[in-house]
């Protein structure tokens, strides 16, 4: 299915918001224009040619290296004081268990849910169904 010309306009106007906030690092602006772009682009019927989607978000990272090196050198990441994000296990949201405890956990798009609820599940179906 081809792009229409406003779907190609609406993208490119989204980049170029972004890419205008990035480079006067408004990087929350930034970052909020392009996710409003994203999920006008993802509710579109025409979603156009993924390879100019991923070559302007490549543009656009390129802009935000460039802006970080500035402000911070190569060694950024030494200077930034970013927070160390805790990896917590998976665990069943309806029994608590985790991955270690289990066979299987399967993600939802809020909850988890363990083979052996699974099966819980299931057996209640069955016995509904008699």
């Amino acid at each position: 299915m081809e792009q229409t010309q406003t779907d190609k306009k609406s993208l490119d106007h989204y980049i170029a918001l972004t890419s205008a906030a990035i480079s006067h690092q408004r990087y929350k602006e930034g970052m909020r224009i392009i996710n409003e772009g994203l999920e006008k682009l993802i509710e579109s019927e025409n979603r156009g040619d993924i390879r100019k989607v991923l070559t302007s978000f490549n543009g656009l990272i390129t802009i935000l290296n460039f802006n970080l090196q500035e402000a911070y050198g190569d060694d950024l990441e030494d200077k930034i004081d970013i927070p160390k994000i805790q990896e917590t296990e998976i665990r069943c949201s309806f029994c608590g268990k985790g991955e270690k405890e289990v066979r299987q956990i399967i993600a939802g798009p809020t909850a988890y849910i363990c083979n052996e609820c699974i099966a819980i599940c299931n057996e209640i179906i069955t016995q509904k169904k008699k």
